[in-house]
């Protein structure tokens, strides 16, 4: 059975996440130079995977990623980007779903302040940004928490791709790329996928 395409810029955020949270900056680099070259990509696409990334992989290689984008093409438009804790509820409740009120109760318990600085900063800020559709951030979540075994989180994720319009098998497709671009066995992820009931 041949394996079903996804679109060019699916397949550059599943490349240039599993990069990013490997650290393979070469690799990385090479990538953009073909996405920028042959694939005629925006700059502005590999900023916002760069910046959305920085949410799982740290901020050194956010910065580290922005600057090998910046020696490719130097001149970023300035770009401000205020928080809007309101549209970052709305997105949080898209991925979430029903689960959404009590994921914000468990943050809470952890840390008191986590609620309004996942809303105001991860999803008011980051997530509301233009640039990547929701599918494509929820694929970025997907291939760093993956790669990185972090199970809980890469379980509510990959849910919440379902939840928002991604296909069972495209998300497969995403994680087929991963498991051998980063050398992860990822079996216990496409179990989950498999038993996923989006609620």
């Amino acid at each position: 059975m041949s394996t079903p395409q996804i679109s060019v810029r699916r397949r550059y955020c599943v490349h240039l996440a599993a990069r990013l949270a490997s650290y393979d900056f070469s690799s990385f680099s090479r990538l953009l130079a073909r996405g920028l070259r042959r694939d005629k990509l925006p700059r502005e696409f590999f900023a916002e995977v760069i910046i959305h990334c920085s949410l799982t992989v740290g901020f050194p290689a956010m910065l580290e990623g922005l600057g090998r984008l910046a020696l490719l093409v130097p001149d970023a438009k300035p770009k401000s980007k205020r928080s809007n804790p309101k549209a970052g509820r709305a997105i949080l409740e898209s991925i979430y779903g029903d689960q959404s009120e009590k994921l914000l109760v468990n943050l809470k318990r952890l840390q008191p302040e986590l609620p309004s600085w996942i809303l105001q900063e991860t999803y008011g800020r980051v997530f509301t940004r233009s640039g990547l559709s929701i599918q494509e951030r929820e694929i970025l979540n997907i291939v760093v928490l993956a790669n990185q075994g972090l199970e809980k989180q890469l379980f509510s994720h990959l849910r919440g791709a379902l939840r928002v319009g991604l296909k069972r098998r495209q998300i497969e497709v995403a994680l087929t790329k991963t498991e051998r671009l980063c050398g992860k066995n990822l079996k216990t992820s496409f179990e989950a996928l498999a038993t996923l009931a989006v609620r």
